[in-house]
């Protein structure tokens, strides 16, 4: 009955023709996986990145390619691509040094959700866009900065920069930034302002203040850094101490800060409550 069963089957399909679909499915799984290999090597080389995000595509939309829907593996891998290529032009061309804090977090959120297309006239028109707000940009990111300024320490007077300020909570006990902060990009955006201000070309991220805090607090808190523009004292409370070196550059800075809330109020200071140790 069993002999008969299997006979029945080959009968049916035929040999021939069974093994011309397995020997199909497995030429077009062979050519599949060669493709996708090709694929993730070529987004590694324009997204500058070593990391494709691929697996945990095929792994959450197997069941739609199993049953012949590709869209939402084809859109999955299409934001993964463009997030990493708009990362890597922003970063390679300085783009991301014309935002501020601002509009990095905005651009982050946005690149990670759902990036543009990475288009000619995209890339031409978001180039075009940040070189021509640039300054407004600038004058921004400056009140932006001022604003967010923990304004409970004396060393952070009302309206004007002293000749320091206070992170507070800047730090993770670990070392490095604390990420649910946005000391970082603050830090960052403050070594930005200055180098914009004393007319030098602003630095890439990987070389600027903020790396360098994040570097030197991996080993140990308490030490003291410094950098053209700043004296950065660490602490084991996870308190940044930023005393300026510029008195010149704190002044421009000021004076953009004066034009935004006006003379009187830029040169209003308040009672201190309480000192940072």
């Amino acid at each position: 009955m069993i002999e008969a069963h299997r006979t029945d089957i080959i009968r049916k399909g035929s040999a021939d023709e069974i093994v011309a679909k397995r020997d199909r499915a497995l030429e077009l799984y062979r050519r599949g996986v060669e493709l996708l290999a090709e694929a993730a090597k070529v987004h590694k080389e324009v997204g500058a990145t070593d990391y494709t995000n691929l697996r945990h595509v095929l792994v959450r939309e197997t069941y739609s390619i199993e049953h012949g829907e590709t869209d939402g593996a084809v859109n999955a891998m299409r934001r993964n691509l463009d997030g990493a290529v708009w990362n890597h032009i922003m970063n390679a061309l300085g783009l991301i040094n014309l935002m501020d804090a601002q509009e990095v977090k905005a651009f982050r959120e946005q690149n990670e959700k759902d990036p543009a297309e990475v288009t000619r006239d995209n890339l031409v028109a978001t180039f075009s866009r940040l070189t021509a707000e640039s300054e407004v940009t600038f004058k921004r990111g400056v009140i932006n900065l001022f604003m967010a300024l923990d304004r409970s320490f004396a060393s952070n007077p009302a309206y004007r920069l002293g000749d320091k300020l206070i992170m507070s909570g800047a730090l993770s006990e670990y070392g490095g930034w604390n990420h649910w902060s946005n000391s970082q990009d603050q830090m960052r955006d403050l070594d930005r302002i200055f180098q914009i201000v004393d007319g030098q070309p602003t630095k890439d991220h990987r070389g600027d203040a903020a790396a360098m805090v994040a570097q030197t607090t991996r080993q140990s808190l308490g030490n003291t850094l410094e950098t053209e523009y700043f004296s950065i004292k660490t602490f084991k409370n996870r308190n940044l101490h930023v005393k300026f070196k510029r008195p010149d550059l704190v002044a421009k800075v000021n004076r953009i800060i004066a034009e935004h809330f006006g003379e009187v109020l830029a040169h209003a200071t308040r009672k201190p409550r309480r000192r940072a140790a």
